[in-house]
């Protein structure tokens, strides 16, 4: 390979890795899968589409047949690699499942099979790198967006640097399987417990619900009743933070905003910082 090749930088980056991986262009561990549609036009049908950045697959409406016209469409496999041709660059990639199979996809969403020496999501894990991002983007030649289209040429001759044994591989998407199961808990821990959080304000806050040891009646007042508005110091968001001082509020955060509540914890200046305009003032 010539030293200014577009993909010598595989070459280069390869060396970092154990000697006991391989050098191996993507033609020669996939396997093209194509099973055209034939179209009956009273019959339904279901297309996938692929999000951005590894978000995975989705489901498009059904559509009966007739309302695909000439549209080249064919049969999803599952267990495949599947790729949206216009976004690859963007890391419009998945892998196939038993359930999507029977679905439809347009020529715009090649899929592959492994030739029995490649694990399909180890490679799915390798192009949600931003080095696997890059690679995408070196064979997806053209300019901005739509016109970036993935050459399936240049694809089939992109190198990667993978483990030998198959079974690394495997042991490899596992751990990072883990990792991703752990993380989807915390994110749906933390999500159940800010729900839980704005449960408590909306009720605690309005008088809905009252702590057990207190009984007194609420009482409705003015703010001017309980507060003293005064001018004359100004603070940039940038200046607040969640430290001891003293309880600093915006004019938008009461005249251009909509939260029933503000939290003013975060809204705090620093009174030594602030001293000689807060001496002005009080």
């Amino acid at each position: 390979m010539k030293r200014n090749s577009r993909f010598s930088i595989i070459r280069e980056r390869c060396e970092k890795y154990p000697n006991d991986w391989v050098i191996a262009k993507l033609g020669n561990l996939l396997e093209r899968v194509r099973m055209p549609v034939k179209v009956i036009a009273n019959c339904e049908y279901q297309e996938i589409g692929i999000r951005s950045h590894g978000k995975g697959l989705f489901y498009k409406e059904p559509i009966k047949g007739s309302d695909l016209g000439n549209k080249s469409v064919f049969w999803i496999e599952a267990d495949c690699l599947i790729i949206n041709i216009v976004f690859a660059w963007e890391q419009a990639v998945a892998i196939t499942t038993a359930r999507e199979k029977g679905m439809i996809a347009s020529h715009r969403f090649p899929m592959w099979k492994s030739k029995g020496n490649i694990e399909l999501n180890y490679l799915l894990k390798f192009f949600l790198t931003p080095f696997g991002k890059n690679l995408l983007e070196l064979a997806s030649p053209g300019g901005a967006g739509r016109n970036k289209t993935l050459g399936q040429d240049e694809f089939n001759k992109i190198l990667v640097c993978i483990p030998s044994n198959i079974e690394e591989q495997q042991k490899i998407v596992k751990i990072f399987t883990t990792w991703d199961k752990a993380i989807e808990l915390k994110e749906k821990l933390i999500l159940e417990k800010k729900n839980q959080k704005k449960w408590l304000m909306q009720n605690l806050l309005t008088g809905k619900k009252r702590l057990s040891s207190f009984t007194d009646e609420w009482q409705e007042v003015r703010l001017g009743d309980v507060f003293k508005f005064e001018g004359g110091l100004s603070a940039s968001r940038n200046e607040l933070h969640m430290d001891e001082g003293i309880c600093y509020l915006h004019y938008g955060d009461i005249h251009k905003s909509n939260k029933l509540c503000i939290d003013v914890v975060a809204l705090r200046i620093d009174c030594e910082k602030f001293a000689d305009r807060l001496r002005k003032i009080f």
